[in-house]
C-alpha cells in the first residue's frame, strides 16, 4: 500500500512540528514526550527510499535541521533519541548537506 505524496507531506509536516512541542503541566516538560515521539517517527519515515523520495528537499532540510536541534537540548532522553535517529538515518542510506560534518572518530589517549 502506497501514500499520496500529499499524506506522506502532512505526516512529515505533522512530525516536524512536534519538535518545537515545549508544553509543560503539573508533570513537568510533557513537550519532551511528543518530541521524542517526533524524533521517532522521522526516523522510521525517512529511512524508508519510498516516503523519502516523495518530499522535496526544504522538506527534508526542516526535518534534519529538527532534528539536529534536539541534539543540543538539555534533556538527557531528546539528545539520545537525536543520535538514534540519525544512526537510523545514516543506515538507511540516507544524505544530507552537511552529513560529512557529523562523522565521529575515536580517540586514542
Amino acid at each position: 500500500m502506497s501514500l499520496p505524496t500529499n499524506v506522506i507531506h502532512a505526516i512529515v509536516q505533522a512530525a516536524i512540528s512536534a519538535l518545537s512541542d515545549y508544553s509543560t503541566d503539573q508533570r513537568g516538560d510533557i513537550g519532551s514526550w511528543i518530541r521524542i515521539t517526533g524524533l521517532s517517527a522521522l526516523g522510521q519515515m525517512l529511512s524508508v527510499p519510498t516516503i523519502y523520495s516523495q518530499l522535496d528537499r526544504e522538506t527534508v532540510d526542516s526535518a534534519i535541521g529538527g532534528i539536529v536541534k534536539q541534539g543540543v537540548e538539555k534533556l538527557e532522553p531528546c539528545r539520545s533519541q537525536t543520535y538514534a535517529t540519525l544512526s537510523q538515518l545514516r543506515q538507511s542510506g540516507v544524505h544530507w548537506p552537511g552529513q560529512e560534518a557529523m562523522t565521529f572518530k575515536t580517540c586514542s589517549r
